[in-house]
């Protein structure tokens, strides 16, 4: 597996470390490395954020991470999107 380029000039770096805490996938606040699906999952965030302009994960950092991992947020309102976008956030 390629070393990731901050590795080769400053060490292993924990993905949990960096990054916006709304924004990272499930996995990574368990511990496990960032991947693509990972940059999926924030872009549904970003998504979502931009439909409701608000955040879907709100609050302090444990909370946050509480919602995540649970899949608790606030459900988009219907009949304001088509089901296709939706569905895809």
């Amino acid at each position: 597996m390629p070393r990731k380029i901050s590795e080769k000039y400053y060490g292993p770096i924990n993905a949990i470390e960096v990054g916006t805490a709304a924004y990272m996938a499930p996995e990574v606040w368990e511990g496990e490395d960032a991947t693509s699906m990972g940059d999926m999952w924030s872009l549904g965030c970003a998504m979502y954020e931009l439909m409701t302009l608000e955040r879907p994960f709100r609050g302090s950092i444990d909370r946050i991470k509480l919602s995540i991992l649970t899949g608790t947020y606030k459900k988009i309102k219907s009949g304001l999107y088509s089901w296709f976008l939706k569905d895809t956030v």
